[in-house]
């Protein structure tokens, strides 16, 4: 299966494969990024997840896929690109 993912995953950088993403990310896959790249701020109120090597438009179109599709509290303020 890695064989399969490795490519979708690292062209060169990695990338977010938009089309896999929005298909197959569900909450036991973002349990899995936030163990991964994930920490809490603000005496645990906060969690933030590393996407620092992603484009804006990889960031954006992660944070509409946590809005429309995942758990996401809608009374917080999305993450700002950096």
């Amino acid at each position: 299966m890695l064989d399969k993912l490795y490519p979708l995953w690292y062209q060169g950088r990695k990338v977010i494969p938009m089309e896999w993403v929005a298909a197959n990310l569900e909450a036991d896959g973002l349990a899995i990024w936030f163990q991964d790249d994930g920490n809490l701020k603000n005496n645990g109120s906060r969690i933030v997840l590393s996407t620092e090597s992603f484009t804006s438009e990889e960031k954006i179109f992660l944070q509409l896929l946590l809005l429309n599709n995942l758990w996401y509290n809608k009374n917080k303020t999305p993450a700002r690109g950096r």
